[in-house]
């Protein structure tokens, strides 16, 4: 019970913290999951135990039995799978669709900058990467090659 009082404690917090950020079907995955750890912890502090009353059976097997609460869980982290691979993002040195259909190349640089204000040149050349450290200046300190597998 300490465990379900503790993640749907942390759920509520999520979609608080996140429910502004553009992305309705996480929090409507979100809520399903809530509203499955609600009932079922409702169900544990009523009567003492999770009532379970679907059973299908297939010919010999016999599906396990579930409740509308379990459905909600299992909806909802479905969603949130779903939410995952939809809004993937670009990775670092990797051209997305969109940068691609803007006019970018795998070739393009990007420029980063560290904490000490250095700038890092970025390329994706097949697989060929180089790495060059630049002042504020633009001036190369040093230039680092690898193969990317």
């Amino acid at each position: 019970m300490i465990v379900t009082v503790i993640v749907v404690g942390g759920l509520i917090w999520y979609i608080q913290f996140n429910r502004k950020t553009g992305r309705p079907l996480m929090m409507i995955a979100l809520g399903l999951v809530l509203g499955g750890a609600c009932g079922n912890f409702i169900d544990r502090l009523v009567k003492g135990e999770v009532v379970d009353f679907f059973q299908f059976n297939f010919g010999s097997y016999t599906f396990p039995i579930f409740n509308v609460a379990d459905i909600g869980i299992v909806c909802g982290v479905i969603l949130i799978l779903l939410d995952s691979f939809l809004t993937r993002e670009p990775q670092d040195g990797v051209v997305s669709a969109d940068s691609a259909a803007a006019g970018a190349s795998a070739s393009d640089v990007t420029e980063t900058a560290d904490a000490s204000g250095a700038a890092y040149g970025k390329s994706a050349d097949g697989g060929q990467a180089s790495e060059q450290q630049t002042d504020e200046e633009g001036n190369g300190q040093h230039e680092r090659q690898q193969r990317l597998p």
